[in-house]
């Protein structure tokens, strides 16, 4: 896959981001990498669009978390636009690991484990134990909770059939924590 890192020399980037990417080719993607500083409180953190969660670890335990979020482009989709991102996921942390490996050695990086992957195969849910919050990936869009409970109100705002009123509590699953 092929990917352009798109830095302006000149400009100052928003504050969490660290990178912009494109995708030159079919389905042509321009998406941001935000990096979350997971050990404090997030504030305002809820976006729009095709995103991926990922976390990167140095050898000396320096641990990364990142968020690619579609800007602009790809495919209706989803599931096309969610496979370039995690792509590009790893074509990231291949450039992270170009920069460190030489004084850390090899680096990995790893995406989450889905919430429930039969009843919803597109939803991630990320605890940040410093803080109790939790992050909720949804495929196209991100929201951030209080808690856990929150979390859990949300994902079944998302799935609750409403032609049946009978389920009280149509999703469990996974809850990635760092």
């Amino acid at each position: 896959m092929d990917f352009l890192l798109c830095n302006n020399p000149l400009a100052k980037m928003p504050a969490g981001r660290v990178a912009y990417v494109y995708h030159p080719v079919s389905p042509r993607i321009f998406f941001s990498i935000i990096e979350i500083d997971y050990k404090n409180q997030l504030t305002d953190f809820y976006y729009k669009g095709n995103n991926v969660i990922f976390s990167y670890t140095r050898k000396d335990g320096l641990r990364r978390l990142f968020v690619l979020m579609s800007i602009h482009g790809g495919e209706r989709d989803t599931d096309k636009s969610l496979a370039v991102l995690r792509q590009a996921a790893a074509w990231y942390s291949k450039c992270l690991n170009k920069e460190d490996g030489s004084k850390f050695g090899e680096s990995s990086y790893s995406l989450l484990q889905p919430y429930n992957e039969k009843q919803a195969p597109r939803l991630f849910v990320l605890q940040l134990k410093a803080t109790g919050q939790c992050l909720v990936s949804y495929g196209t869009g991100i929201f951030c909770g209080d808690d856990v409970t929150e979390a859990k109100g949300f994902i079944n705002a998302l799935y609750k059939d409403y032609e049946n009123t009978d389920v009280p509590d149509p999703v469990n699953g996974v809850i990635n924590s760092i």
